[in-house]
């Protein structure tokens, strides 16, 4: 029986429990704050999976044979850090999932190759004076994720925004980036010894009210045609061939410009809105299963060609946070239980829950 530790707790690592332990593997969830994916584990560790020591500790006195998660960024260099190690399977070392994980370093080594999908972008550390470039800008923080401490700025000084999104951040830096007006499209990809051998893309749906934060997506898309579904799928996969992504699957987020296909941002994992029960339910491909077969039985996996007979889309139901979770009974899914306090983590705005099902074509 393999020994699998998932890192992180919330709804997204509960999906990637589940599938494992319908394999027959033993779960184990590292995760500092309980939630959704406890209850499906056999076992439970309750530190922060950031606490390096601690988690080799784990490893080690558990006899887990392979470290893993889904829709985290934080988790992807320490996965990779582990599996270096301590000699265990891993897809993407603990460097290149860093430099996905950190914007600037992102931005930076893709300008080092001229890369013609990235954006324009000012880094702003600690103690920096704030830039004013022209507007309409967007400030984020450098290294955080989930969409926490994001502003678009169209006008006026850029110094709020700016602290809020050093906030944000562990290292207490920004980066400013030109706004990239078109439409938002997620592209879920696949690669194998450095060859895509997957590439899905899908609308990203927002609230109009919240920059940024996800309220669904449609798979195929809808707001772009197939030549520019087929752009962006190209142009992420030689972004993450630049950035020295190999093995497994990547994520990444695309706004369509009149210029083409600009990257938003790309990440060396499964992405954190249960897309891959979308594609399993349009295209019948199970990503998190090519994953266990990929990490676990060495065994890289083979894609049918992606066709699209029908029209499937997610829908997040939202809340503030610090308000009592609430349904009306055409969730699949459900983060709380009715009346339970809504966590804050992206501190706008936050999923409790989601639908999927066909949308009209």
């Amino acid at each position: 029986m393999t020994r699998v530790l998932i890192l992180g707790a919330a709804a997204v690592q509960a999906d990637a429990v589940a599938s494992a332990r319908a394999k027959g593997h033993e779960v184990h969830v590292c995760a500092a704050i309980p939630g959704p994916a406890n209850p499906l584990a056999d076992a439970t560790a309750d530190f922060s999976f950031t606490e390096r020591d601690l988690l080799a500790d784990y490893v080690h006195r558990n006899d887990i044979d392979v470290v893993y998660s889904v829709g985290s960024d934080v988790a992807m260099p320490v996965i990779g850090w582990i599996g270096e190690a301590l000699a265990l399977p891993y897809l993407v070392s603990e460097q290149v999932a860093a430099i996905c994980n950190n914007k600037t370093l992102m931005r930076a080594a893709l300008a080092a190759h001229d890369f013609s999908g990235n954006a324009w972008f000012v880094t702003v550390g600690p103690g920096d004076a704030v830039p004013q470039p022209g507007r309409p800008v967007i400030v984020k923080p450098a290294d955080s994720q989930g969409q926490r401490g994001i502003a678009r700025v169209d006008s006026g000084d850029l110094t709020d925004a700016v602290r809020a999104a050093q906030a944000a951040s562990r290292a207490g830096t920004a980066i400013v980036e030109e706004w990239l007006e078109g439409p938002e499209v997620s592209v879920n990809g696949y690669l194998v010894d450095g060859v895509p051998a997957l590439a899905v893309v899908s609308d990203r749906h927002v609230w109009p009210e919240h920059v940024g934060l996800v309220s669904g997506h449609t798979m195929p898309p809808t707001t772009i045609s197939d030549e520019q579904a087929e752009a962006t799928a190209i142009m992420v996969m030689e972004a993450a061939r630049l950035l020295g992504i190999q093995q497994g699957p990547v994520y990444a987020q695309v706004k369509a410009t009149d210029d083409g296909p600009r990257l938003v941002e790309i990440s060396p994992r499964l992405d954190g809105c249960h897309l891959w029960a979308v594609i399993r339910e349009c295209h019948g491909i199970d990503l998190i299963d090519a994953v266990w077969t990929h990490l676990i039985d060495g065994a890289p996996p083979t894609f049918p060609e992606v066709v699209a007979d029908r029209t499937v889309g997610i829908d997040f139901v939202c809340a503030p946070p610090g308000t009592r979770a609430s349904f009306d009974g055409s969730e699949d899914v459900r983060y709380y239980e009715p009346g339970q306090e809504i966590r804050a983590i992206n501190g706008r705005f936050e999923k409790i829950g989601y639908r999927i099902g066909d949308r009209a074509r």
